[in-house]
């Protein structure tokens, strides 16, 4: 009988139609697909991915800008998808202002000299957000250790090389059972390679030129795109204030 009347809910909540004043604060119908969709949830997992306070205050308010519409894709579904856009855009306006577009310009010119000399015919480089983020890598503005995400995938890592060798040493000792003791494992003694800045360097712009130039993608997980840009951000202006100190 639960189910029956959730359901019947649901179908009476708004969804792509034109909101009205009555309906306009109504949950997206679409919200009820995915459990923990509420609003107090959503700004709980937004709220944790903050500027620093020396990061310029009309950046601040962009970021905010994308936060909020995040917080309100409960009421209007497409807002997830704006917000990705919004966000993406205050990340570029970051790094423009961050940086300076004259020192982007000079990065683009080398860039361009360097594909010339290597008589490369496609790829040249555009002002664009990819070169932005490669000039962030290349002067160590930002760096895999940064992210939680490079870590987490450190330590699987680290675990799935470590069971490979107990499943080695019981092989030539013929054991048939081994405990595995996690704290045994020493992270800088295992070999992890991930570029995780440079898989970003690709990403993020492939994402933010598909929403600027027109998709009809819709989709609610952005959440961990608000952590990347929170740290590259974040990262950048610490960083360069302290190169500029």
């Amino acid at each position: 009988m639960m189910e029956e009347q959730l359901k019947i809910n649901t179908e009476k909540l708004p969804a792509e139609e034109l909101r009205t004043p009555e309906s306009s604060l109504l949950p997206d119908a679409r919200n009820s697909m995915f459990e923990g969709n509420t609003k107090e949830h959503l700004y709980q997992s937004v709220n944790q991915f903050e500027l620093a306070d020396f990061v310029p205050e009309n950046i601040q308010h962009q970021y905010d800008t994308a936060r909020n519409l995040f917080i309100y894709g409960y009421h209007v579904y497409r807002f997830y998808v704006v917000a990705d856009k919004q966000l993406y855009s205050t990340l570029e306006l970051a790094i423009r202002e961050c940086v300076g577009e004259d020192q982007l310009w000079l990065y683009l010119k080398q860039k361009r000299k360097e594909l010339k000399a290597q008589k490369e015919k496609r790829g040249n480089p555009s002002l664009g957000l990819r070169l932005y983020i490669g000039y962030l890598i290349e002067h160590k503005l930002i760096q895999n250790e940064d992210f939680p995400q490079w870590h987490h995938s450190r330590a699987r890592n680290a675990e799935h090389q470590y069971r490979h060798e107990i499943c080695k040493k019981m092989d030539e000792e013929g054991l048939s059972s081994h405990n595995l003791d996690y704290d045994e494992i020493d992270l800088d003694a295992y070999h992890f390679d991930w570029d995780l800045t440079k898989v970003l360097s690709e990403t993020i712009p492939a994402l933010r030129n598909g929403l600027v130039h027109g998709s009809s993608s819709l989709y609610p997980g952005v959440i961990s795109h608000f952590e990347q840009t929170s740290i590259i951000i974040n990262k950048m202006y610490e960083r360069t204030k302290r190169v500029t100190a």
